[in-house]
């Protein structure tokens, strides 16, 4: 099934809120490993989303609101 979440927070918010809510439980229980490829500093969100729009990424992109160590 197709899940859109800006249309799921438009159109469904309490069901957007809910299903926020069962993710966080699943990702604090460790129940579900989403597959990371990249952490880069917010300052990147341009590269990021570019890279997004091109598609293929195979993961997430995580955006840090603080410099790499």
């Amino acid at each position: 099934m197709f899940y859109n979440i800006t249309a799921r927070r438009t159109t469904h918010l309490e069901d957007f809120k809910a299903d926020m809510a069962a993710l966080f439980d699943l990702l604090h229980r460790l129940a579900i490993h989403p597959v990371v490829i990249d952490r880069l500093p917010l300052a990147a969100a341009r590269e990021v989303h570019a890279r997004i729009d091109r598609g293929g990424l195979g993961g997430k992109i995580v955006l840090l609101p603080w410099p790499e160590a």
